[in-house]
């Protein structure tokens, strides 16, 4: 399988080597061979890089993103939404997929 960081479940903001083992067409997720041995599966595209792959420094709206959800820890699992406005203060408001809306999220790396 093809290299890549990809961000395991419960450590959104740290990458973690391993392979991809797998993609399920149906869905349009992975599975995720961990290089430590962990393996994860339903792993979205967007939680995965190439090695050498850089980020955005602006993310454009419309563009899928896992957020922390207003109210909740910075600790708290992320949840997928959407971008749907890029602040110029740094912050981006983001509509998630359940319908609710946050409209100064911080980027996290």
């Amino acid at each position: 399988g093809t290299q890549v960081a990809a961000r395991f479940k419960g450590m959104e903001f740290a990458w973690s080597p391993g392979t991809v083992g797998a993609w399920d067409m149906a869905n349009g997720t992975y599975r995720i061979d961990y290089d430590d041995g962990d393996v994860e599966e339903g792993v979205a595209r967007i939680r995965i890089k190439t090695p050498g792959q850089a980020e955005k420094g602006l993310i454009e709206v419309g563009t899928r993103c896992e957020a922390c959800k207003p109210g909740t820890k910075p600790q708290a699992p992320t949840a997928p939404g959407v971008v749907t406005a890029a602040n110029g203060d740094g912050t981006y408001s983001i509509k998630f997929d359940d319908g609710a809306v946050a409209l100064d999220v911080e980027r996290k790396k």
